[in-house]
């Protein structure tokens, strides 16, 4: 009779603990079908970016080949940027690595996003960048230089992580409660000041 009572318990902690998983999937998957679609930042709800090259006095610089990236610099100590010196000091592997994490903290105007509740994929101008959202490092080769990246869901919030060498991106897909696709940005990188910003995007017109 023990033996029965330890079993049925054993069997319904499985059963409960497969229950969550189910729910957890189902909510990630519904969570990403709504990502899913065309959006168009919106520079009014997005302060932290401007179109490249147009960067206002006192804003900093935007690092950018096209489309829309955070500024840098901004209210920043002058030596807290890379200077010609230190870049002399990498290796080229290294400049390879950081001339890629600034092309990943580019964020285009308009993107279209393909998910679900096991991949994540971002579709612009450049490209498609895929992840599998399993919490599990790959190297992968990403304009011209190997970096190791990273998906997973933190509760209905896809988290993307990029790191080389000397710094870490953390990128976080979002929907807030008007229905826009919020994209937060995080860059950590040795003797360099932590850059944070938001992009804001709108669904776009069918």
């Amino acid at each position: 009779m023990r033996l029965s009572f330890l079993t049925a318990c054993t069997v319904s902690i499985v059963l409960s603990t497969a229950a969550i998983r189910a729910q957890q999937k189902t909510s990630a998957a519904d969570a990403a079908e709504r990502m899913s679609g065309t959006w168009t930042i919106n520079l009014n709800l997005s302060p932290s970016f401007r179109p490249s090259g147009r960067a206002g006095r006192g804003s900093g610089t935007a690092y950018a080949v096209g489309g829309f990236v955070a500024q840098r610099g901004r209210g920043s100590n002058p030596g807290s940027e890379p200077t010609p010196s230190a870049a002399g000091d990498l290796t080229p592997a290294e400049r390879a690595e950081q001339t890629a994490m600034h092309l990943i903290e580019q964020i285009a105007p308009t993107i279209t996003v393909k998910a679900t509740a096991d991949t994540f994929s971002i579709v612009d101008p450049r490209g498609e960048q895929t992840c599998a959202i399993n919490d599990k490092s790959a190297k992968l080769e990403m304009f011209g230089a190997k970096v190791t990246a990273k998906c997973r869901w933190a509760k209905l919030a896809v988290q993307q992580e990029y790191s080389i060498t000397k710094s870490k991106l953390t990128r976080t897909w979002s929907l807030d409660e008007a229905g826009h696709l919020v994209v937060n940005t995080r860059v950590d990188g040795q003797g360099q000041r932590m850059l944070e910003a938001a992009a804001v995007y709108d669904r776009h017109a069918s």
